[in-house]
């Protein structure tokens, strides 16, 4: 039990650090939570369609396949989820920021319920699930990233939609790839440098579109703010060196 509360302080946790980047025009909680519960809805047919799929082809034992299919798929769904709500809220979906919020808690949302599926059979590790719901927000905010800025037409949006994709699906497709390939191996050796490097690209892309995305939500609706893009910790670290 005490597992399954850590995982939703984690998740919360991810959600108020995600909601923090929409600066300018906040999206209403009952739309992020829509995002957040058609992700996990989603994700519990996403399962039995990548067996379907692999099975269809007859792709069923290659590591290489299987993270393809799951890399492709999920940030496939996560990308429509966006879509649907740009499509059918579109009173809501007016800045170029939306597409990474609604990706992120979309992602969020589908981390929750893998990482409560695999909690029932396994004995779980608190770093693994939060890896699983950091990751998969990450991923879904790069996909959605791209989406926002070729809904509003934003300067090199076709190249900015490619690259958000490109960005979420690969880096899924390479964790998965040294995941399953990991599998069995001695703890000692397990690719740690690999997945921490990963993971730090991750990251840098997210931030990287986090700044692009704010910076055209700002020219939008707020040109005159001096907001910080960074919070807390960091204002904490400015004024140390202010004072």
């Amino acid at each position: 039990m005490v597992i399954y509360a850590s995982v939703g302080a984690c998740a919360a946790l991810l959600a108020l650090l995600i909601y923090r980047y929409d600066m300018y025009e906040r999206e209403p909680w009952y739309m992020l939570a829509l995002a957040f519960a058609t992700g996990a809805v989603v994700s519990l047919g996403l399962g039995e369609m990548e067996d379907w799929v692999l099975g269809a082809f007859a792709a069923g034992g290659s590591p290489w396949e299987r993270a393809a299919v799951a890399a492709s798929h999920e940030e496939a769904g996560k990308l429509l989820i966006v879509l649907a709500v740009a499509l059918v809220a579109r009173r809501h979906f007016n800045d170029p920021m939306d597409g990474l919020i609604y990706g992120a808690f979309a992602g969020l949302g589908m981390a929750v319920e893998e990482s409560v599926f695999y909690m029932a059979g396994a004995d779980p590790e608190l770093r693994g699930e939060f890896v699983r719901l950091l990751l998969h927000s990450l991923w879904g905010g790069l996909s959605g990233f791209g989406l926002g800025m070729a809904w509003f037409r934003i300067r090199y949006w076709p190249a900015k939609l490619a690259a958000g994709i490109a960005a979420a699906a690969g880096t899924h497709f390479a964790w998965d790839c040294i995941a399953l390939n990991a599998r069995g191996l001695a703890a000692h050796k397990r690719p740690v440098f690999a997945t921490i490097g990963l993971m730090l690209l991750t990251l840098l892309l997210f931030g990287a579109a986090v700044s692009i995305a704010n910076r055209c939500s700002r020219e939008a609706f707020s040109p005159q703010c001096t907001g910080r893009l960074a919070g807390w910790p960091f204002t904490l670290l400015s004024r140390r060196r202010s004072s």
